[in-house]
């Protein structure tokens, strides 16, 4: 189906989603049966409570938290391994092996960002003249003891390895792209990361490549708002400024190459109304009309979700992987050619410029060797 963040019709989904997780702690409320789940699996998380073992503590299930996306690039992983040798596979997976291991690095990168904030969140206890530093979601443990000592060094390991590496690269390959050759001669390893970075920036135009940079480092502000902030309206603040931006740029930026910016703005939207009606009720608990409001705005987005799958199911269904990918081929080489064209026309009209700067100047040159003799002969 190409279900991927190389076509763009799931990319709004994704941070609509992501932001509702990261909100979530911020107003108590009952989850939504089913609703709950579809954010939290979007997100990667069962969106249930769960115990594996008797005396699964704090530490056990934010640890916990690290496996499931490490297994899920370890399998793509594999997977793309395998393929370099044997045809087999190769064939089976065709050309979307890189598409998915970048939704799903997406995907996860929130699940991972969220979780190594919340292990590196303190709280501070003071009793008397003295001060104590304990860990945020135990407060029975002090900070970096007992088993938190080992979850702080993964999470700085995750932060340092995956994390940072990770936003830079959204954010610094566009610019490395359009750097010159001499420049990229130096730096051509990078090549080999080009297809990666594709995969994220195929649906935006070319000068708008930064794009999912740009909405992964909102991502940061915004956990980070949550997270470190000790007031609400700081962090609803922060949304509703960055989520207006958004569709100021997605409406009159011409971010994407089609009409799929409509969606983006549709999400954003939509992260505005939760906002609003969860500003109101922080701290208690939602009222009939508010949870109403948030049921119909997360179901409406299923539905959508519903409906970008039969689309994509019926494209697929339609002109077929083969014809698929042709289309997708016709359509690139439309852009070369369009390009070429383009060049071609501005290489003519330059030309043809010349010709007449240059048939002005011989004829200033030919009056100035006539106006002599024409004195000459004069009486």
């Amino acid at each position: 189906l190409n279900l991927t963040v190389s076509v763009g019709t799931i990319n709004g989904l994704i941070f609509y989603a992501n932001i509702v997780k990261l909100y979530e702690p911020l107003f108590s409320t009952e989850p939504i049966p089913f609703l709950s789940q579809f954010i939290s699996w979007i997100n990667l998380d069962l969106g249930i409570e769960t115990c594996f073992f008797e005396g699964m503590n704090a530490c056990w299930k934010t640890g916990l938290q690290f496996i499931f996306p490490f297994y899920l690039w370890f399998i793509i992983g594999l997977i793309i391994l395998l393929a370099r040798y044997f045809s087999k596979i190769s064939k089976l997976i065709g050309n979307n092996a890189t598409p998915v291991l970048a939704t799903l690095l997406l995907l996860s990168y929130t699940k991972l960002l969220r979780t190594v904030i919340l292990i590196l969140s303190t709280s501070q206890i003071s009793c008397s003249r003295n001060s104590y530093i304990y860990w945020h979601i135990d407060a029975k443990m002090v900070y970096l003891t007992n088993c938190h000592l080992p979850l702080f060094i993964t999470a700085i390991i995750v932060l340092f390895n995956l994390v940072i590496p990770y936003t830079l690269f959204l954010l610094l390959f566009p610019l490395l792209e359009r750097s010159n050759a001499r420049f990229r001669s130096k730096m051509s390893y990078l090549v080999k990361f080009k297809p990666f970075f594709d995969a994220y920036g195929g649906p935006y135009n070319d000068k708008f490549r930064f794009w999912p940079g740009i909405l992964v480092l909102v991502r940061i502000i915004l956990a980070l708002s949550v997270g470190l902030s000790d007031k609400v309206g700081t962090a609803f603040g922060c949304l509703v400024a960055i989520a207006v931006v958004l569709i100021i740029c997605l409406s009159f930026g011409k971010v994407y190459t089609s009409t799929i910016y409509v969606l983006d703005i549709w999400f954003t939207l939509s992260l505005l109304v939760i906002a609003y009606i969860i500003q109101g009720n922080v701290g208690n608990e939602l009222s009939s009309s508010s949870r109403l409001i948030i049921i119909l705005n997360i179901s409406l987005n299923f539905i959508i979700f519903c409906g970008i799958i039969f689309y994509h199911g019926y494209v697929y269904s339609i002109i077929g992987k083969d014809g698929l990918q042709k289309c997708y081929a016709k359509i690139i080489s439309y852009k070369k050619t369009n390009k070429q064209s383009q060049m071609m026309e501005q290489l003519l009209d330059d030309s043809q410029e010349n010709i007449q700067r240059d048939s002005v100047s011989s004829s200033e040159c030919y009056t100035e060797l006539r106006e002599p003799l024409l004195e000459n002969s004069s009486p």
